[in-house]
């Protein structure tokens, strides 16, 4: 990935994290699970989505966004993020960590699925 990529990522998952509330889809829509590009408030899937919405804006190629699905250590849970990638190198962007990292074991995560675009759906680990 190149600086600026790497850079535009950085900034919109910084911007991202900072101008929404998280607010779980219970709460939100009286629903244990919705998917939705929300603009002020929700859970991961939301925060990813936006970041996504954000990214192509920006002009980011779809075959280089990914929504991945993720078993989280320490008791948090399953979680969702958005993975930008570019050659052999995957950045995550997170609403629970302030820069985009390359390893899923470096924040304790283990990978369930991962979106296929070339397949339009849910690829397992």
């Amino acid at each position: 990935m190149s600086m600026a990529e790497y850079l535009l990522a950085e900034r919109i998952n910084s911007e991202v994290n900072a101008s929404m509330d998280y607010v779980s889809d219970d709460q939100q829509y009286g629903v244990p699970e919705h998917w939705a590009v929300a603009v002020t408030a929700g859970d991961c899937e939301d925060y990813a989505l936006v970041k996504f919405a954000a990214l192509r804006a920006a002009g980011v190629p779809l075959e280089k966004l990914r929504l991945a699905c993720v078993w989280a250590e320490n008791n948090l849970g399953y979680h969702a993020v958005l993975v930008v990638t570019c050659g052999a190198s995957d950045w995550v962007l997170d609403n629970r960590h302030p820069k985009p990292f390359a390893t899923w074991a470096e924040k304790g995560y283990r990978l369930d699925k991962i979106w296929s675009h070339t397949l339009n759906a849910w690829e397992g680990a």
